[in-house]
Protein backbone atom coordinates (compact mmCIF):
# COMPACT_ATOMS: atom_id res chain seq x y z
CA UNK A 1 0.00 0.00 0.00
CA UNK A 2 2.82 2.38 0.86
CA UNK A 3 4.63 1.42 -2.29
CA UNK A 4 1.68 2.41 -4.48
CA UNK A 5 1.38 5.74 -2.79
CA UNK A 6 5.03 6.57 -3.37
CA UNK A 7 4.75 5.66 -7.05
CA UNK A 8 1.72 7.88 -7.44
CA UNK A 9 3.54 10.86 -5.91
CA UNK A 10 6.53 10.39 -8.22
CA UNK A 11 4.30 10.25 -11.29
CA UNK A 12 2.61 13.49 -10.22
CA UNK A 13 5.96 15.20 -9.82
CA UNK A 14 7.10 14.07 -13.28
CA UNK A 15 3.91 15.29 -14.93
CA UNK A 16 4.08 18.64 -13.20
CA UNK A 17 7.68 19.15 -14.31
CA UNK A 18 6.82 18.36 -17.93
CA UNK A 19 4.01 20.91 -18.13
CA UNK A 20 6.04 23.82 -16.67
CA UNK A 21 8.25 25.45 -19.43
CA UNK A 22 10.38 28.51 -18.98
CA UNK A 23 8.69 31.67 -20.39
CA UNK A 24 10.80 34.00 -22.57
CA UNK A 25 11.71 37.34 -20.97
CA UNK A 26 10.06 40.28 -22.78
CA UNK A 27 12.21 43.34 -23.09
CA UNK A 28 10.94 46.88 -22.36
CA UNK A 29 10.76 48.73 -25.72
CA UNK A 30 12.06 51.92 -24.17
CA UNK A 31 14.99 50.13 -22.63
CA UNK A 32 15.77 48.37 -25.90
CA UNK A 33 15.63 51.60 -27.88
CA UNK A 34 17.88 53.35 -25.38
CA UNK A 35 20.35 50.54 -25.53
CA UNK A 36 20.38 50.62 -29.34
CA UNK A 37 20.95 54.40 -29.47
CA UNK A 38 23.73 54.13 -26.91
CA UNK A 39 25.40 51.39 -28.96
CA UNK A 40 25.06 53.48 -32.14
CA UNK A 41 26.61 56.52 -30.40
CA UNK A 42 29.45 54.40 -29.19
CA UNK A 43 30.02 53.11 -32.73
CA UNK A 44 30.14 56.67 -34.28
CA UNK A 45 33.66 58.19 -34.47
CA UNK A 46 34.31 60.98 -31.99
CA UNK A 47 34.67 64.46 -33.64
CA UNK A 48 37.13 66.69 -31.81
CA UNK A 49 35.58 69.98 -30.58
CA UNK A 50 36.17 73.08 -32.72
CA UNK A 51 38.17 75.68 -30.87
CA UNK A 52 37.80 79.22 -32.23
CA UNK A 53 41.06 81.15 -32.35
CA UNK A 54 41.83 84.76 -33.35
CA UNK A 55 43.42 85.17 -36.74
CA UNK A 56 46.97 86.35 -36.30
CA UNK A 57 48.02 88.65 -39.12
CA UNK A 58 51.64 88.93 -40.16
CA UNK A 59 53.33 91.97 -38.72
CA UNK A 60 53.49 94.86 -41.13
CA UNK A 61 54.25 98.53 -40.77
CA UNK A 62 50.52 99.30 -41.08
CA UNK A 63 49.55 96.73 -38.40
CA UNK A 64 52.20 98.03 -36.03
CA UNK A 65 50.84 101.60 -36.17
CA UNK A 66 48.66 102.29 -33.10
CA UNK A 67 45.14 103.35 -33.99
CA UNK A 68 43.76 106.74 -32.97
CA UNK A 69 47.18 107.97 -31.92
CA UNK A 70 48.23 111.42 -33.11
CA UNK A 71 51.48 111.29 -35.02
CA UNK A 72 54.08 113.89 -34.06
CA UNK A 73 54.32 116.85 -36.44
CA UNK A 74 57.49 117.12 -38.45
CA UNK A 75 59.06 120.46 -37.58
CA UNK A 76 59.47 122.93 -40.42
CA UNK A 77 63.18 123.46 -40.85
CA UNK A 78 62.75 126.25 -43.39
CA UNK A 79 63.62 129.68 -42.06
CA UNK A 80 60.60 132.05 -42.04
CA UNK A 81 60.69 134.87 -44.55
CA UNK A 82 61.19 138.20 -42.80
CA UNK A 83 59.15 140.89 -44.56
CA UNK A 84 60.74 143.91 -46.19
CA UNK A 85 59.38 146.91 -44.26
CA UNK A 86 59.30 150.69 -44.12
CA UNK A 87 58.42 152.18 -40.74
CA UNK A 88 58.50 155.52 -38.92
CA UNK A 89 59.19 156.34 -35.30
CA UNK A 90 56.61 159.18 -35.32
CA UNK A 91 53.53 157.38 -36.66
CA UNK A 92 52.34 153.80 -37.12
CA UNK A 93 51.02 152.16 -40.25
CA UNK A 94 47.57 153.69 -40.91
CA UNK A 95 48.16 156.02 -37.97
CA UNK A 96 47.97 159.82 -37.86
CA UNK A 97 50.95 161.88 -39.00
CA UNK A 98 51.87 164.57 -36.43
CA UNK A 99 51.18 168.16 -37.59
CA UNK A 100 54.90 168.89 -37.29
CA UNK A 101 55.45 167.05 -40.59
CA UNK A 102 52.64 168.82 -42.49
CA UNK A 103 51.93 172.24 -43.98
CA UNK A 104 50.38 173.20 -40.67
CA UNK A 105 53.66 172.55 -38.90
CA UNK A 106 57.34 172.59 -39.91
CA UNK A 107 56.85 170.60 -43.13
CA UNK A 108 59.66 168.25 -42.18
CA UNK A 109 60.44 164.93 -43.83
CA UNK A 110 59.40 162.31 -41.25
CA UNK A 111 62.08 159.89 -40.01
CA UNK A 112 61.88 156.57 -41.87
CA UNK A 113 63.51 153.18 -41.27
CA UNK A 114 64.14 150.49 -43.91
CA UNK A 115 64.33 146.94 -42.52
CA UNK A 116 65.05 143.45 -43.87
CA UNK A 117 66.53 144.57 -47.16
CA UNK A 118 66.16 141.81 -49.80
CA UNK A 119 69.23 140.08 -51.18
CA UNK A 120 70.66 141.43 -54.44
CA UNK A 121 69.18 144.89 -53.88
CA UNK A 122 71.17 147.48 -55.86
CA UNK A 123 69.05 150.58 -55.18
CA UNK A 124 65.76 151.87 -53.78
CA UNK A 125 63.02 154.07 -55.18
CA UNK A 126 60.62 155.96 -52.90
CA UNK A 127 57.32 157.52 -53.99
CA UNK A 128 54.87 159.39 -51.72
CA UNK A 129 51.31 159.87 -53.01
CA UNK A 130 47.89 161.05 -51.82
CA UNK A 131 45.01 159.21 -53.54
CA UNK A 132 42.25 161.24 -51.83
CA UNK A 133 41.77 163.82 -54.56
CA UNK A 134 38.77 166.12 -53.92
CA UNK A 135 36.20 166.17 -56.70
CA UNK A 136 37.03 169.83 -57.45
CA UNK A 137 40.57 168.80 -58.49
CA UNK A 138 39.68 165.75 -60.58
CA UNK A 139 40.23 167.55 -63.88
CA UNK A 140 43.53 168.96 -62.69
CA UNK A 141 44.76 165.58 -61.47
CA UNK A 142 43.70 163.06 -64.15
CA UNK A 143 45.95 160.35 -62.70
CA UNK A 144 43.77 160.37 -59.57
CA UNK A 145 46.46 161.14 -57.02
CA UNK A 146 48.75 163.88 -55.79
CA UNK A 147 52.46 163.04 -56.03
CA UNK A 148 54.21 164.55 -53.00
CA UNK A 149 57.71 163.13 -53.19
CA UNK A 150 59.97 161.05 -55.48
CA UNK A 151 63.49 159.84 -54.79
CA UNK A 152 65.25 157.08 -56.76
CA UNK A 153 68.68 155.47 -56.90
CA UNK A 154 68.93 155.53 -53.12
CA UNK A 155 71.96 153.36 -52.19
CA UNK A 156 71.12 149.78 -51.18
CA UNK A 157 72.96 150.41 -47.89
CA UNK A 158 70.35 152.98 -46.84
CA UNK A 159 68.55 151.95 -43.64
CA UNK A 160 67.55 155.37 -42.24
CA UNK A 161 66.11 158.57 -43.64
CA UNK A 162 66.63 161.17 -40.97
CA UNK A 163 64.05 163.70 -39.90
CA UNK A 164 64.04 166.80 -42.07
CA UNK A 165 66.90 165.57 -44.30
CA UNK A 166 66.74 164.79 -48.00
CA UNK A 167 68.16 161.25 -48.44
CA UNK A 168 70.97 160.47 -50.89
CA UNK A 169 69.73 159.69 -54.39
CA UNK A 170 68.14 161.56 -57.28
CA UNK A 171 64.92 163.57 -56.84
CA UNK A 172 62.01 163.10 -59.20
CA UNK A 173 59.23 165.58 -59.90
CA UNK A 174 55.93 165.55 -58.05
CA UNK A 175 54.50 168.93 -57.09
CA UNK A 176 58.13 170.01 -57.09
CA UNK A 177 61.52 168.29 -56.91
CA UNK A 178 61.45 168.69 -53.15
CA UNK A 179 59.45 166.95 -50.45
CA UNK A 180 55.88 168.31 -50.37
CA UNK A 181 54.33 167.75 -46.95
CA UNK A 182 50.73 166.62 -46.33
CA UNK A 183 48.32 169.52 -46.77
CA UNK A 184 44.70 168.38 -47.23
CA UNK A 185 42.18 171.16 -47.93
CA UNK A 186 40.17 172.08 -44.87
CA UNK A 187 36.99 172.91 -46.82
CA UNK A 188 36.78 169.97 -49.26
CA UNK A 189 35.86 166.37 -48.63
CA UNK A 190 37.34 163.97 -47.89
CA UNK A 191 38.79 165.94 -45.01
CA UNK A 192 41.15 163.16 -43.90
CA UNK A 193 43.71 162.12 -46.52
CA UNK A 194 45.93 159.04 -46.74
CA UNK A 195 49.62 159.48 -47.55
CA UNK A 196 51.25 156.39 -49.04
CA UNK A 197 55.04 156.00 -48.83
CA UNK A 198 55.86 153.26 -51.39
CA UNK A 199 59.37 151.79 -51.26
CA UNK A 200 60.79 149.56 -54.01
CA UNK A 201 63.90 147.34 -53.77
CA UNK A 202 65.46 147.16 -57.26
CA UNK A 203 68.08 144.87 -58.74
CA UNK A 204 69.67 147.71 -60.75
CA UNK A 205 70.49 151.39 -60.55
CA UNK A 206 68.20 153.28 -62.89
CA UNK A 207 69.55 155.35 -65.79
CA UNK A 208 66.86 158.02 -65.41
CA UNK A 209 67.82 161.66 -65.14
CA UNK A 210 67.08 163.87 -62.16
CA UNK A 211 63.54 165.26 -62.21
CA UNK A 212 61.91 162.18 -63.78
CA UNK A 213 58.14 161.97 -63.48
CA UNK A 214 56.39 159.16 -61.65
CA UNK A 215 55.21 157.56 -64.92
CA UNK A 216 58.79 157.46 -66.21
CA UNK A 217 60.04 155.96 -62.95
CA UNK A 218 57.35 153.27 -62.85
CA UNK A 219 58.12 152.30 -66.45
CA UNK A 220 61.88 152.10 -65.79
CA UNK A 221 61.34 149.85 -62.74
CA UNK A 222 59.36 147.22 -64.63
CA UNK A 223 61.06 143.82 -64.39
CA UNK A 224 63.54 145.05 -61.76
CA UNK A 225 61.45 145.11 -58.58
CA UNK A 226 62.66 142.47 -56.09
CA UNK A 227 60.20 143.44 -53.36
CA UNK A 228 58.05 146.41 -52.44
CA UNK A 229 56.47 147.67 -49.24
CA UNK A 230 54.46 150.65 -48.10
CA UNK A 231 53.76 152.80 -45.08
CA UNK A 232 50.49 154.73 -44.86
CA UNK A 233 49.93 157.77 -42.67
CA UNK A 234 46.74 159.84 -42.32
CA UNK A 235 46.22 163.53 -41.77
CA UNK A 236 43.21 165.84 -41.35
CA UNK A 237 43.56 169.60 -41.27
CA UNK A 238 43.11 171.25 -37.89
CA UNK A 239 40.73 173.67 -39.63
CA UNK A 240 38.49 170.96 -41.10
CA UNK A 241 35.03 170.41 -39.57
Amino acid sequence: MKTNAIIAILLLIVLTAGCTQPQPVQENPATASSTTITEERQEQPQTPPIIETEQILPETEENNTPQNVEQPEIPNTEEPTIPFTLTSSVFTHNGSIPAKYTCEGQELIPPLTISNIPENTQSFALIMTDPDVPYAFVNEVPEGEFVHWIVFNLPSSTTEILEGQQPPGLPGTGFTKEYSSPCPPSDLEPFEHHYIFSLYALDIELTLSEGALKEELVSAMQGHIIQETELIGKYKSNQAP
